[in-house]
């Protein structure tokens, strides 16, 4: 009888702690009030578990099947000539015929611009979030 009680307490309990929590995260990415034309958003839960999208060319951006719970978010924003020149290297990062080309930024290169490098590490960047559901959260980098 006690084994049972547990047994649905424990049941009772698991919505509240013990599920994922997760759902999408989007919102826009802004460096010094101005939207971040190019790059990708990250996020890691402390478990290990990653997930990432592209920025759009009017700096949104959503992740789907984004981890619930505490988030550390990074953005990177790679200069848009230097990945053009690693896919053009031999053995860089074109696909073979008929693959799907990797995500990388999309949008217009002469709207890029650097934004500093602490914020490509989700240990550094200081950004966080928590997910629950359908979760909006704007990025601004100072």
């Amino acid at each position: 009888m006690i084994r049972t009680t547990w047994f649905f307490i424990l049941c009772a309990l698991l919505p509240l702690g013990c599920g994922d929590g997760g759902g999408t995260l989007s919102g826009t990415v802004t460096y010094k009030q101005k939207p971040l034309a190019m790059g990708t958003v990250s996020v890691v839960n402390d478990k290990g578990f990653f997930a990432s999208e592209v920025i759009q060319p009017d700096g949104t951006y959503r992740i789907e099947q984004c981890p619930g719970g505490k988030l550390k978010i990074s953005v990177a924003s790679l200069d848009p000539r230097d990945l053009a020149a690693r896919a053009a290297e031999p053995g860089g990062r074109n696909p073979p015929p008929g693959a799907t080309a990797p995500a990388v930024p999309t949008g217009d290169a002469a709207k890029w611009f650097p934004i500093p490098d602490s914020y490509a590490d989700p240990d550094r960047s200081g950004l966080t979030v928590e997910v629950s559901g359908d979760t909006k959260k704007d990025i601004a980098l100072d």
